[in-house]
């Protein structure tokens, strides 16, 4: 039987029909070596690890002990190499506690002994943990009710915002362009159509049906910094910041570029700290000394001026108001 087992293994795998490829004979020669102790270059019983039954179908010509060839040729050589390839698949992707929940009840239900549509604890065969864990609503039986718990609880969750390969634009860009009532938030039927659409309800976090400012702020920061993972710039990006011809790249003219401009794509994202889509000489300047300046006012003074601002920080403001310890408006190193 076990036999027959192996060889339903292989064949289901694929490799009954091929010749072992240069990984597959270095497995077959190393395995085998481990079971050749003595190294005479045959492996007997007393050297196999496997039972009685596995030694004879390798033993293919019965004669107490087998050799590489016989062993690369026997089913457990196929199998060998078939779990060998199996362990190097993606593995599958486990099923949640939900899903078996699901699957088991709506089993349990089809063997409903009396038919009236439950399974009473007195029905059950099965242990009290099981019966309790399945009994989702507390209830004391196994009915249609938990089942449908168990199957709404395993609807997929709304897509994640990293599905963005872009930006969005900023909050009030979206409010400005979407919300066409004014009423300072976006329903599903003002989304209809855009790329949020099919987020919205990943985004409503209040379940109110309405995304609000705030909402949207979140969705405009998750999505920012989605994509700057996504798309980090690499050392080789930073080297080329000094040398941007912004005047060239800047076919508009009107003093920033938007992505379709920015020729270093991987790091606009990086650079466009306001997120309102598009990089100035300001934020690149920015940017550049974040990579190349340890020391906070010589990153952030743009002008030169021993001290920085607010619009000179472009972070948030309330980071910029923890750093201002003196409230005059300015970084300085009286703040330090």
């Amino acid at each position: 039987m076990r036999t027959v087992a192996f060889a339903a293994f292989v064949a289901a795998a694929g490799l009954s029909a091929q010749s072992p490829s240069a990984e597959h004979t270095k497995l077959l020669a190393d395995t085998f070596a481990r079971y050749d102790r003595s190294g005479d270059g045959k492996v007997t019983r007393d050297e196999f690890p496997g039972s009685d039954a596995q030694f004879r179908a390798v033993d293919a010509d019965g004669s107490g002990s087998f050799s590489l060839d016989e062993f690369t040729r026997s089913a457990t050589g196929k199998a060998l190499l078939a779990a060998f390839d199996a362990s190097r698949k993606e593995p599958r992707p486990r099923a949640s506690f939900d899903v078996l929940a699901a699957r088991r009840l709506r089993a349990v239900l089809r063997l409903d002994p009396n038919r009236d549509g439950r399974v009473a604890r007195a029905e059950w065969r099965g242990t009290d943990l099981a019966f309790r864990s399945l009994d989702l609503d507390g209830n004391g039986s196994l009915d249609t009710h938990d089942r449908k718990l168990a199957e709404t609880a395993t609807v997929a969750p709304a897509p994640s915002l990293r599905a963005f390969k872009q930006p969005l634009p900023a909050k009030d860009v979206l409010l400005a362009k979407l919300d066409r009532n004014k009423d300072g938030t976006l329903s599903p039927a003002e989304l209809g159509g855009t790329d949020l659409a099919p987020f919205f309800a990943y985004i409503d976090s209040n379940g109110d049906g309405h995304l609000d400012g705030a909402e949207l702020q979140r969705a405009v920061d998750a999505v920012a910094a989605a994509v700057y993972r996504r798309n980090a710039g690499t050392r080789a990006d930073i080297q080329h910041l000094p040398d941007i011809p912004f005047a060239t790249w800047d076919k508009d003219k009107d003093g920033r570029l938007a992505n379709a401009e920015f020729e270093l794509r991987n790091l606009f994202v990086a650079i466009d700290v306001d997120r309102d889509g598009y990089v100035t000489k300001e934020e690149i300047e920015r940017f550049k000394r974040s990579i190349e300046e340890a020391d906070f006012i010589a990153r952030f003074d743009l002008n030169d001026d021993g001290r920085v601002s607010l619009a000179e920080f472009g972070g948030a403001p309330q980071v910029f108001r923890r750093a201002d310890r003196n409230g005059d408006g300015f970084v300085s190193r009286q703040d330090f």
